[in-house]
């Protein structure tokens, strides 16, 4: 009997032990585990890669572990997401790229990844709205006219954007489909011709991100029409957003926003979460924003993950209504 008993005692005590190293084993490990690599989808200079290297350097102080910030510029951002989507999902290797992310699937149906399920969406870090500017010239000064004009053009009003398929042409395309106004895209390679053409008076109008557009603006080489975003600019408080001005809903904005591949751990995901969101909003980042035209991110995973999709799904309705092609 007490042999019997012995054994039992010894098989219970081995299984209770088996299942604590089962639960020990099943516990993530603490995060991160080495140095993190951000990948920046666009080249040195822009907000991009500035939002980029402050980020690093606070997830540095914040996770107690290296973080590098590696570019990969090149097809509007589409070699560094397909990069990231091969990675491991262990959040050592994240995504920080901007609006192109959720307009590459409208225009190209053959990109090397899926923007819906191989990216986790961590955090919108910053956004600013696209303006709309005549030059001075022009004789009107707020949508309405700009609308009414158009339509007494022959063939209608020219609007200049740095490219194809961007958020500033885009949201010209989106003007031209809610209002039904003749609006003719003329692309530029960049914004810097685009915007000399226009104070040069060789085109009539312009959609530009107002982190450019802002300081000719400023001193009047630019008339403002309207924002592209639902709220004010805090920038150019003075100038009414398209919205307002009879076009309820339009928004189009550029956004910078980080993610990592399917499958990343919600632990992880709500840590990196917390940590960007902080950076974002700290005085010194606001403060930058604010001078670039900009707004901090402040969206929750759940948030930012929403707004993605109603992004892919409003571009995709624009590209198809406005039968955009890519160059």
């Amino acid at each position: 009997m007490k042999k019997r008993f012995l054994a039992a005692l010894s098989i219970a005590i081995s299984s209770g032990l088996t299942s604590q190293a089962e639960v020990r084993a099943a516990e993530p490990l603490a995060y991160p585990q080495k140095p993190i690599t951000i990948v920046v989808a666009f080249a040195p200079g822009g907000l991009t890669d500035t939002l980029a290297r402050r980020l690093a350097r606070d997830m540095q102080t914040e996770l107690k572990q290296n973080v590098i910030v590696e570019t990969k510029a090149g097809a509007s951002g589409q070699i560094a997401s397909a990069q990231v989507a091969r990675s491991e999902p262990d959040g050592h290797t994240l995504l920080l790229t901007a609006t192109h992310h959720v307009i590459n699937p409208a225009v190209n149906s053959r990109l090397p990844y899926d923007t819906e399920k191989d990216f986790v969406p961590i955090a919108e870090l910053g956004s600013t709205p696209n303006i709309l500017l005549v030059h001075p010239s022009l004789p009107v000064r707020d949508l309405p006219e700009y609308l009414a004009y158009a339509r007494k053009q022959p063939g209608g009003l020219a609007y200049a954007t740095s490219g194809v398929a961007g958020s500033t042409h885009l949201s010209g395309e989106m003007l031209a489909l809610m209002t039904k106004a003749p609006l003719l895209h003329v692309a530029y390679k960049g914004v810097a011709p685009a915007a000399n053409d226009l104070m040069g008076g060789q085109v009539p109008s312009l959609f530009g991100d107002l982190q450019s557009m802002m300081p000719f603006v400023k001193d009047g080489r630019m008339r403002a029409i309207g924002v592209s975003s639902l709220q004010r600019s805090p920038s150019l408080p003075d100038v009414p957003t398209i919205a307002e001005q009879g076009v309820p809903g339009f928004e189009g904005t550029s956004f910078i926003g980080l993610y990592g591949p399917a499958g990343l751990a919600p632990q992880t995901l709500e840590t990196l979460s917390k940590v960007a969101l902080k950076s974002m909003n700290s005085p010194e980042t606001l403060e930058m924003l604010r001078a670039n035209g900009g707004s901090p991110g402040t969206k929750s995973p759940a948030e930012f993950r929403a707004f993605i999709g109603s992004e892919l799904a409003k571009w995709r309705k624009v590209v198809k209504d406005g039968n955009v092609k890519a160059e």
